[in-house]
């Protein structure tokens, strides 16, 4: 993966927006994405409320901007699946239903790496290399 441009975020709660931000330069670039991606704690329904629009609108620009493989980890560096876009969109509503306290606790926010189809077997990869050496 040295050759493949990277666009890490890491924001505590923006990662959203600075992916929005981006526009459509990603036509061009086909960067691969490893963001966290998370709502914000102990706050209000409305605040999180907001913050889970923006990640949806996010999971909504990968798919418009033809990102079709979705590796998640959770907040302990655990790998979890591998899905699409999509399925983001329940993943955060789980984040959500924990941060609103109607579901029990499992993780805090999660990590994704995030590429479109011709990277895709690159990516599984370089996940593969990550479970092996860390499991």
């Amino acid at each position: 993966m040295n050759d493949i441009p990277v666009i890490k975020t890491s924001t505590s709660g923006n990662d959203a927006g600075a992916i929005l931000s981006l526009g459509d330069s990603l036509r061009e670039m086909n960067p691969v994405f490893y963001i966290e991606s998370s709502l914000p704690w102990g706050q209000e329904a409305d605040v999180c409320d907001s913050h889970l629009a923006e990640c949806l609108e996010m999971d909504d620009y990968f798919v418009d901007h033809g990102y079709e493989c979705c590796f998640v980890f959770d907040n302990f560096g655990n790998y979890l699946c591998k899905v699409k876009p999509e399925t983001l969109k329940e993943i955060h509503h789980y984040i959500y239903w924990m941060e609103m306290g109607k579901s029990n606790r499992t993780f805090y926010y999660i990590y994704v790496l995030a590429c479109r189809k011709e990277l895709e077997e690159q990516c599984a990869d370089a996940v593969r290399r990550y479970i092996e050496d860390y499991s």
